[in-house]
């Protein structure tokens, strides 16, 4: 557990979900570590010595900031207000599609009940990463398949994703194709070690 004023070490966090992985792994992962502490010294540097000295002693913000930023943001004028108010109704719609979903599950439980719910059922467990690899890859599969000419046209080089294990303990990532498509893009999920997985529930 970290303590209170304790700086994160990122890339400590890397290098030791890397533990038991092969040297060759490890040592690339080290070597990669390396250059991108380089990289945000260099970065530090550059923002201290070059930026901080012509930077505004009063922070940009305020409505009138927000407004001009947004439309470079999204390419068109949006009104905020009206924008806010719809961003506030969908999260009480979703809110309420959660709510009765949970009620579908289990009657009278909560959303956290629910969820517990589903982790706990034998039907929606894995129990191993390799259960998760093909679970993942077979659910993307059908994703692409399913949406591909009903709501997106996806142009055939991109339609093959690799769904993989990643060998640290990041979360889930996706790493893009390379130019050619010669390596197709890949989905990695990290997990906690011997932990029971459990997929999103009925699909």
């Amino acid at each position: 557990m970290r303590r209170p004023g304790q700086r994160r070490q990122p890339f400590k966090v890397l290098i030791d979900g890397a533990s038991e992985q092969d040297a060759s792994v490890q040592a690339n992962l080290a070597t990669a570590v390396e250059v991108a502490k380089a990289a945000f010294g260099e970065f530090a540097e550059t923002l201290t010595s070059e930026f901080l000295p012509i930077a505004p002693e009063a922070d940009a913000v305020g409505v009138d900031r927000y407004q001009v930023e947004s439309r470079l943001f999204l390419g068109s004028t949006i009104d905020l207000a009206e924008t806010y108010a719809w961003g506030k109704e969908e999260l009480a719609r979703i809110d309420a599609m959660m709510r009765e979903t949970a009620e579908q599950i289990k009657p009278g439980a909560s959303v956290k009940e629910a969820i517990a719910a589903l982790n706990s059922d034998e039907r929606y467990q894995l129990h191993s990463t390799e259960e998760l690899q093909q679970w993942m890859q077979v659910k993307a599969d059908e994703a692409i398949a399913e949406l591909n000419g009903s709501h997106f046209d996806i142009p055939e080089p991109v339609r093959t994703i690799e769904c993989r294990i990643a060998p640290s303990q990041t979360g889930i990532i996706y790493t893009p194709p390379s130019e050619d498509f010669s390596r197709p893009g890949s989905m990695w999920w990290s997990v906690p070690k011997e932990s029971l997985l459990s997929t999103p529930g009925p699909s």
